[in-house]
């Protein structure tokens, strides 16, 4: 049957046909009712439509790779049912108002401008590979031996549901191959540069041996640079590209022998999401993310960043000041080295003083009762009387915010004693005095540490000293920072059940409610260390005394000088891309113990440097965001548009997400002179939720258990605090104003982002937190957090990053860590062995309980 440039149209039922070929090249083909058709082979080169069921039976393939433009497409306003003995291969659109059915014997393949949408879709191949749009109002169904779903790739419904033995979510496979196989280069170069800098310099006898030393890291700091450059590269062109999502409204349900989310992938669900994988689940550099609840059944799930790399880089070389080493045998502090401003007469040729070792402070201990009136004697004794309202009152001789607090590194009081309420007053008593009581353990602890030192140096300062060595020395001080990181990410604001064993690399896995894991744990992340190299030289210097007949009688004499063994000094080890915060308004305090000050003055008397070692690195996150945006998003780079990033309509559906907007209504802003905002409702909640997580290591805010609430109520405090301060939209807060804040809250400010590669500027909404009292993420890091966390397995718990939560609670075989646990409560049990190299931090309980050791 031929009908080209022709038209087939009925206001009934119409069948067609054909034994062999139909031919509707730039034909349409129209019922006002159903519509069936059947043919050996018939190239999708026109339109059918019908006004109900429209049924497409072929015995060969359905194409419409040589259709014209307008051509090639497919519609029934009822269900469309499409049976093909050969494959299909769809660049235009396919569609029904109520059920899509597509069977094809072959391969099913969606190229970019295609799309197969319908209220409820099934599709049925031998693989599918989809590089547009497959969107079902209500339910997708598809079930295929290999889905592979990549680039400009969406597949959306309200529930989708995939059957496959191997599914595939990526963005562009050569591209990732090629950075997976540089990234395994610049693995080698990391570790070459690392071998330079470590290598054991106090095996140095001369500079000539120094100058060696730092040239080779030189030379391995520029092949690092390199190779950092070839796959920024291969990173910049992947960030240019969109990547694969397959996203549920309500609840998405994968059934495969592998499941592979790749590259920057999006698996969404709005509700929950089941995955099983029989032989593994891997998710390199993407994101796996539910709003409700994740399950995912496997022997095992890799959690791995695509392209994680850190540099050692040289943060600081200085010249450190004079030291003095005192060689006098009899001197109290023979041996001793002490920077040299503390010395006086320095090159007299009588000797030295070390006159400015001075008493250190004895701090008075904390205490907090009730003002009694003065005695009898202190009245006689002219003592004036305290006031009478003063009388019966409680008092302390700090105040509830004294800066001794945080010296101590003790979280104060926030508010004064209640002036009334009596069972309020009783509540700030309790908790004061238990905050008093942790003041003056430390601070025994400090006195009696300055009180050793008062008795045991302060008389040497009447002692002279006629022989001492003058050390000058210089310091090579370096640490890690990430240059490159592509996390997977697996979130979830409900619960996540983990039925596998997990592989954890540099990456984070967050539940807002309960993580439950019955496999083998292993969390992997790079250890940051700071280490500070010392050269220097040295000079002994002493008095001479010359015969009773030479002038001048004495004399001083210096000594060569001498090349100093180096010294390495090495901070203690600690997770990366996770800071510990206790204080609030995101400043982060030292967690250092009160005596550290006091030890570090004894640690420079005993160096033979007189060089403490350093302290814990710290990861600069002073760079402009890069944001996350796969297929799920559209961007608007254009000045007219007023989002830059917007969700896609298909995927929303009419649903309406809050955002930013309600800000600008409760303000009565006028939002046509309001710069460009960075997103839409739905996207602007995706940003709080991953502001919530990098300033506090939790999915959720304390009190809330969902987005869309947190985000009003957060908002209605940015407005309270806007009208207070009169504020108006796009500028960001002072530093003072953020001190002063009372409560979390959202604020409105223009903001550079990084979108595709390409820098935008636009009004972001901001966080602001008033107390984190918890982790904060930077770049890099491998985290694994939830409300509470349950491990149950016969198998090793091996963590090497971060475990945090409320509650965790470890039955383990064998127990091994080298990174952080930190949680209110923690309990680890072993049927073997516990070994814990790194910290274990419980807010309120501690419980280890091994079967052995």
């Amino acid at each position: 049957i031929h009908t080209q440039n022709g038209t087939i149209a009925g206001n009934g039922d119409i069948s067609v046909a054909a034994a062999q070929h139909l031919d509707i090249e730039k034909a349409t083909l129209q019922s006002g009712r159903n519509f069936s058709i059947q043919a050996d082979s018939m190239p999708l080169t026109g339109n059918i439509s019908s006004g109900k069921d429209l049924s497409v039976t072929l015995n060969s393939d359905l194409t419409n790779t040589s259709a014209s433009d307008s051509f090639g497409n497919l519609h029934a306003d009822g269900n469309l049912t499409a049976k093909m003995s050969g494959a299909v291969f769809n660049r235009r659109n396919l569609s029904a108002d109520n059920t899509l059915h597509l069977t094809a014997a072959g391969n099913l393949v969606q190229v970019k401008g295609g799309s197969i949408a319908g209220k409820n879709i099934s599709l049925t191949s031998a693989n599918l590979s989809n590089q547009a749009l497959i969107q079902a109002d209500e339910s997708a169904e598809i079930k295929t031996a290999q889905l592979e779903n990549d680039a400009t790739g969406k597949i959306y419904g309200d529930t989708v549901s995939i059957q496959a033995e191997h599914v595939i979510n990526e963005k562009n496979a050569p591209l990732e191959s090629r950075l997976a196989d540089e990234m395994t280069v610049l693995k080698q170069k990391t570790d070459q540069l690392e071998a330079a800098h470590r290598v054991d310099v106090t095996r140095f006898t001369s500079w000539g041996e120094v100058d060696a030393y730092k040239a080779n890291i030189r030379h391995a700091e520029n092949a690092y640079d390199t190779q950092q450059t070839i796959v920024n590269g291969i990173k910049a062109e992947l960030e240019q590209l969109p990547s694969g999502v397959i996203a549920a409204r309500k609840g998405l349900s994968v059934t495969a022998d592998t499941i592979r989310n790749l590259g920057n992938a999006l698996l969404y669900s709005g509700k929950d999401m089941d995955l099983s994988a029989t032989e593994g689940l891997t998710n390199r550099g993407a994101r796996i993310e539910a709003q409700g609840s994740i399950r995912i059944t496997a022997p095992v799930t890799k959690n791995e960043n695509a392209a994680f790399s850190a540099k050692r880089i040289i943060t600081q070389t200085r010249t450190n000041p004079m030291k003095i080493r005192i060689d006098d045998d009899g001197h109290p502090e023979y041996g001793m080295v002490f920077p040299a401003d503390e010395f006086s007469n320095l090159g007299n040729k009588h000797g030295a003083y070390h006159s400015r070792a001075g008493q250190k402070e004895i701090l008075d201990l904390a205490v907090y009762q009730k003002i009694e009136q003065i005695s009898a004697e202190e009245i006689a004794a002219g003592e004036p009387l305290i006031p009478e309202n003063l009388i019966g009152t409680y008092a302390s001789n700090y105040s509830y915010d004294d800066p001794i607090f945080q010296r101590f590194n003790i979280t104060p009081m926030q508010t004064d004693r209640p002036k009334q309420d009596a069972a309020a007053q009783a509540a700030w008593d309790a908790q004061y005095l238990q905050l008093i009581e942790e003041l003056n353990v430390k601070l025994r602890a400090y006195n009696a540490e300055n009180e050793a030192y008062n008795s045991q140096f302060a008389s040497a300062a009447g002692h002279k000293i006629k022989r001492h060595t003058f050390i000058n020395t210089t310091s090579q001080i370096s640490r890690e920072s990430v240059t490159s990181s592509l996390p997977g990410a697996i979130h979830a604001g409900g619960n996540i059940l983990l039925n596998s064993a997990l592989e954890n690399e540099d990456s984070n896995i967050v539940a807002g409610g309960t993580l439950h894991a019955t496999g083998a744990i292993k969390a992997d992340a790079l250890k940051q260390q700071e280490l500070s190299v010392t050269f220097g030289t040295t000079q002994f210097t002493w008095t001479e005394k010359r015969r009773w007949y030479q002038r001048p009688r004495y004399r001083r004499k210096y000594g060569d000088v001498v090349f100093m063994t180096p010294e390495i000094t090495k901070s203690n080890t600690s997770p990366i891309g996770i800071q510990t915060y206790e204080g609030g308004n995101g400043v982060p305090v030292a967690q250092t113990d009160i005596t550290n000050a006091q030890r570090a003055r004894v640690q420079n008397a005993l160096s033979p440097f007189g060089l403490v070692s350093p302290g814990g690195a710290q990861e600069d996150d002073a760079q402009v965001e890069r944001l996350f945006v796969s297929s799920l998003y559209r961007v608007h780079p254009e000045s007219t548009a007023n989002y830059l990033i917007e969700t896609d309509p298909a995927f929303t559906n009419k649903r309406n997400f809050l955002s930013s907007d309600y800000m600008y209504r409760q303000m009565k802003w006028d939002q046509d002179k309001v710069p460009k905002r960075i997103g839409d409702g739905f996207y602007e909640q995706q940003l709080l939720a991953d502001q919530i997580l990098k300033q506090t290591g939790k999915r959720h805010l304390e009190g809330y258990t969902d987005d869309e609430t947190a985000f009003k109520a957060l908002m209605d405090a940015g407005i309270t605090y806007a009208k207070e301060m009169n504020l108006s939209p796009g500028i960001a807060l002072s530093k003072e104003q953020v001190a002063s804040l009372t409560s979390d809250m959202i604020w409105l400010e223009e903001r550079d982002v990084y979108v595709n590669g390409k820098k935008e500027r636009a009004v972001y909404p901001v966080l602001y937190t008033k107390n984190t009292n918890g982790l904060r993420l930077t770049a890099g890091g491998s985290l694994i957090s939830a409300k509470n966390i349950a491990i149950e397995t016969k198998d090793a718990l091996k963590n090497a990053g971060t475990l945090y939560g409320e509650n965790i609670l470890v039955n383990a075989g064998e127990i091994e860590n080298t990174g952080l646990i930190r949680a209110k409560n923690i309990g680890l049990t072993s049927e073997s062995n516990i070994h814990v190299q790194g910290s274990v931090i419980g807010d309120k309980k501690i419980l280890l309980d091994a079967k052995n050791n």
